[in-house]
C-alpha cells in the first residue's frame, strides 16, 4: 500500500475514479454528439463545441487547482482580465445572443439546448478531471516544482 500510495499520493481513490469515470463520460458525450444529429456537418459542429468546451474547462481546472504561489498569482492576473472582460462586454451581450440563438418566438430551439448541454458536459467534466489530478495526484517522488 505504501507504494501505491507513494505513486498517487494521498488520495489515490479519488485520482483513480475521476480518471476512469471521465473516460466513461467522455465517450458518452462523444456517443451523444453523433447520436442527436443524422447530418455529418451537424456531428462535426457537435464535436467543435465539446473540444470548446473541454478547452474551456481545462484552462478553469488550471485555475482553480494552481501547483505553486508563483502559478496561482499569474493565474489570478490572468482570471482578472478575463473577468474584467466578461463581466463589462460579455454579460451585456449575453441576454440578446441568448435570445436570438435559443429561442425562436418564444419557443427554446431543442438543437441548440442540447448542443449548449454537451459543451457544459464536457467543460464541467474536464474541468473536474484536470481539477482533481492537479489537486489531489501528488506522487511523492513527482512534487510540483516551487518556480
Amino acid at each position: 500500500m505504501d507504494r501505491f500510495l507513494s505513486f498517487f499520493g494521498e488520495h489515490p481513490f479519488s485520482v483513480i475514479f475521476t480518471n476512469i469515470f471521465s473516460v466513461v463520460f467522455s465517450g458518452v458525450i462523444f456517443w451523444l454528439c453523433f447520436e442527436v444529429s443524422d447530418d455529418p456537418t451537424q456531428e462535426i459542429f457537435n464535436i467543435l463545441l465539446v473540444i470548446i468546451g473541454a478547452l474551456i474547462g481545462w484552462a478553469l481546472g488550471m485555475f482553480f487547482a494552481p501547483y505553486s504561489e508563483n502559478e496561482a498569482a499569474r493565474f489570478s492576473s490572468i482570471g482578472q482580465a478575463v473577468s474584467a472582460f466578461a463581466s463589462g462586454y460579455v454579460i451585456s451581450k449575453l441576454d440578446r445572443f441568448l435570445e436570438a440563438t435559443m429561442f425562436q418566438e418564444s419557443e427554446p430551439i431543442t438543437i441548440v439546448w442540447v448542443r449548449f448541454g454537451l459543451m457544459f458536459c464536457s467543460l464541467l467534466l474536464v474541468m473536474l478531471t484536470v481539477f482533481s489530478n492537479r489537486a489531489y495526484f501528488r506522487a511523492n517522488n513527482n512534487k510540483p516544482s516551487p518556480d
